[in-house]
């Protein structure tokens, strides 16, 4: 919940949509060629450890109020959504759907890498900043780890990966496998100083 800006229950409004638009230098961009469509995180699933607000909902059994262990997260909701926005830009005919980049910073960087990994249609991926469970290898168990990440934000990722915090070395894969999945279309990573 960020007030200052607009979100008061972990969805955007009205009030709140494009308060960070001075962010992106969009008369640059479009001089240059190219377009920008933006999808809001939290209109697909809130990023907050509530499983009833988002899209999960839609894909219960009956009685089912959160995924089952083995079932997707908050994460790949948001990855999910980034495909429904292509879904729609491939009949869109002033789109160029062939050469949308999906692009990332911090959890929405874990979310682009995801997208593009799970779906072919994104010809590029650009991926901001991405931590533990993002570019960042988690067996190498440096910097934030798998136990921060699903202790900070159990909700991001499926209940069965916290059996790996403390346990990094047990994972079946790491992320550079991830990113091997967006090969061989074009992968940018950037990272903080910090982020080794």
């Amino acid at each position: 919940i960020r007030p200052e800006i607009g979100i008061n229950s972990h969805k955007a409004d009205e009030d709140s949509r494009g308060i960070n638009k001075r962010r992106w230098p969009i008369e640059k961009i479009v001089k240059a060629g190219y377009g920008v469509v933006t999808l809001y995180c939290g209109d697909i699933d809130p990023d907050w450890n509530n499983f009833e607000d988002g899209i999960h909902a839609l894909f219960y059994n009956k009685g089912q109020n959160k995924p089952r262990p083995d079932e997707w997260a908050t994460i790949a909701a948001w990855s999910w959504g980034l495909s429904r926005v292509m879904d729609y830009l491939e009949t869109d005919s002033q789109i160029e759907h062939k050469k949308v980049i999906v692009l990332g910073h911090s959890r929405l960087g874990k979310t682009a890498l995801w997208a593009a990994a799970s779906d072919i249609r994104f010809a590029a991926c650009i991926s901001n900043n991405s931590g533990c469970m993002g570019a960042s290898l988690s067996r190498r168990n440096y910097g934030e780890s798998v136990e921060v990440i699903n202790t900070a934000f159990p909700h991001w990722f499926c209940g069965n990966f916290k059996k790996y915090s403390k346990k990094e070395y047990m994972l079946p894969v790491d992320q550079h496998m991830v990113m091997a999945l967006i090969a061989p279309r074009p992968l940018y990573i950037a990272s903080a100083s910090e982020d080794k």
